[in-house]
C-alpha cells in the first residue's frame, strides 16, 4: 500500500514546482528580463 504515497508525493511535488514557477514570473515581471540571466 505504498501507491498512495507516491501518488501524494508527486502531487506535492507538482504543486511546489508549479508555485516555483507562479513566483519566479512574479519576481520576473517586478524585476524585469535582466534578471533572467542568473537563473
Amino acid at each position: 500500500m505504498s501507491n498512495w504515497k507516491q501518488y501524494v508525493s508527486v502531487t506535492s511535488i507538482k504543486i511546489l514546482k508549479n508555485n516555483y514557477a507562479i513566483g519566479g514570473l512574479k519576481r520576473e515581471s517586478r524585476f524585469g528580463s535582466e534578471k533572467r540571466s542568473d537563473l
